[in-house]
């Protein structure tokens, strides 16, 4: 236990990371949805199973998930053909194997994976929704590149839990006011086109954010609900790490948006009620 414990993390997070991005990334690309909690209950079971028969730890395959997909295979049936292949390469086509050039198998594996690589078009699309979680994928890439795998894993599982924590403890809301929004029906007209009728239909209240940093339309009049009220939306919950931010948050915007209604109920700042009365007695 003592020469592989080190090596047990990386494994581990090796073995679950690999094959949900395999699941994730050939389910975009099909247009299917898989179940995480699935896929590591059938990790779980191989891995537990594996050793008995002299198995070593698994994991989904790259390559081959992606040889399948391009083949068309579209139920789990294939994995019958996939063993059998295998134990053939094994006991009967080794030897035919050893000729093959280990370029070729290189630039099956490329040609396969390749549809997996994420454009530029859609790199820039992510570095504008969100650029921290771009740069710490870089900095994962170039570690993993010009060190080791597990390095590459530990800086980016390392730098998206701070980023996480601070996004829970400095998590600031939003004041929202009220619009009306009307809801009309639609007439078809000739050739499939629609028109909006108005003046027909219901309104209900919707709620946007005050400071229009939602990318809202500036041109609508968001007013408060009524006057003295303010509407406060969490952003990302409430919770222990971020109450005292919030709570700063409410009291310097309150006081800067109100005032006292009885500017004069105490003679100082700090005097009781019981004091005040009494001298008023």
């Amino acid at each position: 236990m003592g020469s592989i414990a080190e090596d047990i993390p990386t494994t581990v997070i090796v073995l679950i990371i690999e094959h949900i991005a395999i699941s994730k990334s050939f389910g975009r690309v099909n247009n299917y949805i898989i179940n995480p909690s699935q896929e590591l209950v059938a990790i779980g079971f191989t891995n537990l199973l594996g050793p008995f028969l002299g198995a070593y730890p698994a994991t989904g395959s790259f390559s081959r998930t992606a040889i399948k997909a391009k083949a068309g295979v579209r139920t789990p049936l294939a994995g019958i053909f996939t063993a059998v292949l295998v134990l053939l390469a094994l006991y009967a086509l080794t030897s035919v194997f050893f000729y093959i050039p280990s370029s070729s198998l290189s630039a099956l594996i490329i040609h396969a994976v390749g549809d997996l690589i994420t454009p530029p078009k859609e790199v820039y699309q992510f570095w504008r929704v969100s650029p921290i979680e771009v740069v710490i994928f870089f900095a994962g890439v170039f570690v993993a590149v010009f060190t080791t795998i597990e390095n590459g894993i530990y800086v980016t599982v390392a730098a998206s839990g701070a980023v996480l924590l601070f996004r829970l403890a400095r998590s600031r809301g939003k004041f929202v006011g009220e619009i009306k929004v009307l809801t009309t029906p639609k007439d078809s007209l000739q050739g499939g086109a629609t028109r909006t009728v108005p003046g027909e239909g219901s309104s209900r209240e919707v709620y946007m954010a005050l400071d229009r940093s939602d990318g809202s339309n500036k041109e609508i009049n968001v007013q408060q609900p009524y006057p003295g009220v303010f509407v406060y939306r969490f952003t990302d919950g409430f919770n222990y790490a971020n109450s005292a931010y919030h709570l700063d948050y409410l009291t310097v915007y309150l006081f800067g948006k109100t005032r006292r209604t009885k500017l004069n109920t105490f003679a100082k700042v700090g005097v009781s009620i019981f004091q005040h009365s009494s001298q008023s007695s």
